[in-house]
């Protein structure tokens, strides 16, 4: 017999990955949290969690992953039921939290969360605008739902899941008037010359490449704000370097001669393995989706 309480504390503990979170999430001593999980392992026969002195968080076994998976259908199939038999489905707010790369916030948050509030009207949204650094961590400790960033850098665990999400090739923006917006081919060494600007992972992405084009298009001056960089763009001649910057920037794209390795430029959706999505965050997903694609296929 399924025992949903126990089922509901796995599923505390795997999205939070610490004891001591999930016990106070459930409002649980953390003995009484340790006591419902192995009388879990005890019912079905598995051990669910890797028990290592040292280890940092939980990680679930092979059976703990699988049991995950069934123990989030059961619950998530428990509350549809509830909300069908009992009429409940407006007595809670949605909410959902999230995290987003700064280039993908400046470029698409406005969109995306008038299409969330318009389909689903008094959500509490929470929204991690920051780097893969910070949003990492965040998820493992079940801050987020998911979030949207590069790969560059952090350390993994099996509890994560990644897939790729989007292919955002850099390119290269300047003032109206800079002395490179009239050259209809730039070698990437002439980049030298001029002050350069991104956001803060596009360093961190350059291991891969050759160490001269590294020299050539390392940023100068790295800021996880896209609107004040388009604003340092548009009065000086830095170099911007982006996927994407807002027609009203008044910034002009010019043709360098650069072509990075594609993982150069792909961003991932990150998600905690195990743990279904909700049905707003899925709704975002697939915005965001299209809200990207239409931004690439904008770009020539």
């Amino acid at each position: 017999m399924f025992d949903m309480h126990k089922l509901h504390h796995f599923r505390t503990l795997a999205r939070t990955g610490s004891f001591n979170s999930a016990a106070a999430e459930l409002n649980l001593t953390q003995p009484s949290l340790s006591r419902s999980i192995q009388a879990l392992e005890k019912q079905y026969g598995v051990q669910l969690l890797e028990r290592q002195r040292g280890r940092l968080g939980i990680q679930l076994t092979q059976s703990g992953h699988q049991v995950l998976r069934f123990a989030d259908q059961l619950l998530n199939m428990g509350d549809s039921m509830e909300r069908e038999l009992t009429g409940r489905t407006h007595e809670r707010h949605p909410t959902l939290a999230f995290g987003l790369g700064p280039m993908l916030a400046s470029a698409t948050l406005d969109r995306l969360l008038d299409h969330l509030h318009a389909q689903y009207p008094g959500l509490d949204a929470t929204v991690v605008i920051d780097a893969t650094s910070v949003m990492y961590p965040r998820l493992l400790n079940g801050e987020l739902e998911f979030y949207i960033g590069q790969s560059f850098g952090q350390r993994t665990s099996s509890r994560v899941l990644h897939t790729p999400f989007a292919y955002t090739p850099p390119r290269f923006y300047v003032r109206q008037g800079h002395p490179l917006i009239e050259r209809s081919s730039i070698p990437i060494e002439d980049l030298k010359s001029y002050p350069r600007i991104a956001g803060t992972a596009w360093n961190d992405s350059l291991s891969r490449l050759p160490s001269d084009q590294v020299a050539a298009v390392r940023a100068t001056l790295r800021l996880d704000n896209y609107d004040i960089l388009a604003r340092i763009a548009a009065s000086s001649d830095a170099v911007l370097i982006s996927p994407h910057v807002r027609e009203s920037t008044g910034l002009t794209a010019i043709p360098v001669e650069f072509a990075p390795q594609h993982e150069l430029h792909q961003v991932d959706m990150y998600c905690l393995e195990g743990i279904g999505m909700s049905p707003v965050a899925r709704s975002a997903l697939q915005r965001l989706k299209e809200l990207v694609d239409e931004l690439m296929a904008g770009i020539h």
